[in-house]
This record gives C-alpha cells, structure tokens and sequence, in this order.
C-alpha cells in the first residue's frame, strides 16, 4: 500500500533531522513550505538538498496568516511571493520544477474571496494531481477535530491540496496511541498530513514506522 506524506509549516529548526531520516529510510515527501522560512540560508542549502534527492516542494503561504481573514490582494501576495522563492530554489538545484503544489494554512480557502484565489492558483500552473480521489467522502482524523474537517473538506477548489489522514501531530496532547488510531485506517492513495514543526519530531517518526510497516 502507498500513501503520500506530506509535511506542513516547515523548514523548522530540525528540518535536516528529519530529511535525513527520510533520505536514510528510502521515504519521498511533499514539503509545503513557509516562504519566510525558506529565506534562511540554513533552510535554502537543505530544501535544494530536498530537491534534489526527489522530495517536491509546495507553497503553503509566505507568512503561515489564515486565508479567511486576510483580503484578496494579500492573499495574492502570500501565494505568488513564495512561488518566487521556491522556483530559484529549483533553478539552483539544477532541477526542474514539474508540478506546483498549493495547501491552505490550516486548510482556511479564503470565503468569500475563494474563486478569486482558485483562479489566481489555477493562472500560476498550480494543480491539484490527487482532486479525484476519496478526499469529497472521508477524512480520517481525531474525534475532536471530525467536526473541523466535515466543515473544510466541503469547501475544497481543485487547485490546492487536501488530505485524508490527520493524525494532529502538531498538538502536543497528540500521543503515539491516538495517532495510530487515525493512521491505522489509511488506504490506498491517501494523503497524510502532518507537521514539521521540530518539537513533535519523535512522533513523526514514529508514525511514519507505523505506516511503512
């Protein structure tokens, strides 16, 4: 069975530890990054060691600001100001950039402002290459967070990515036991979601030994 990881809100300051046991572990990833992250020289040296070692990197905003509360024109400027930091990383990794990935801080699409923003996506070359799959009919997750996900994931454009397994490693309440309750139904094709925030490291690591099994 093959699922797609995905990691949200990084680089964080263990961001090479955890690439690092990805790379050692034969694991390939999607990295939504921060643009203001990515500004670090630190940060640029290991996403262009991420490029090119197969990991894709997608854009999750500059500033990591929910979508619903921002305007249009900052939403605009959000997206298309981390396009042009992740595009010269892949210039200077020497690899072409072959899909562009878009995920929504804490999945927030814009509201009223979404068609906007899905046009915007969709003029920029972003795809979403997993929009016709099981996302519209599950999304395993938390007990508590079943009501947040039944909201959102009625919401979705087809142009930014979502997933169907939340295991909310980025609460520290998260323990390894609740976590597999979530990833334990995973299925074909799924889509994880989870953090590279540098506290919740060990808990990755762990679910991700899970899912390889």
């Amino acid at each position: 069975m093959r699922v797609i990881l995905t990691f949200d809100d990084g680089p964080s300051k263990r961001f090479g530890e955890l690439l690092d046991y990805l790379i050692k572990n034969n694991q390939r990833a999607i990295f939504f990054c921060i643009g203001k992250n990515l500004e670090k020289a630190q940060n640029k040296k290991l996403i262009i060691k991420a490029i090119r070692n197969g990991f894709l990197i997608g854009n999750h905003s500059y500033s990591h600001h929910s979508f619903n509360r921002i305007s249009f024109n900052k939403a605009r400027t959000e997206i298309t100001k981390t396009d042009k930091i992740i595009e010269d990383l892949y210039k200077i990794a020497g690899i072409k950039r072959k899909v562009k990935l878009f995920r929504f801080p804490s999945f927030r699409d814009g509201l009223f402002n979404k068609q906007k923003i899905q046009k915007l996506l969709k003029d920029l070359g972003y795809i979403n290459p997993y929009h016709e799959n099981k996302l519209f009919q599950r999304v395993n997750c938390q007990r508590k967070h079943y009501v947040y996900h039944l909201i959102q994931r009625f919401h979705r454009g087809r142009y930014d990515v979502y997933c169907n397994i939340d295991p909310a490693d980025w609460d520290k309440r998260t323990t390894f036991e609740l976590a597999l309750k979530v990833i334990g139904k995973a299925e074909k094709g799924d889509i994880v979601d989870l953090h590279d925030l540098g506290y919740n490291l060990n808990l990755v690591k762990n679910i991700l030994k899970c899912l390889r099994a």
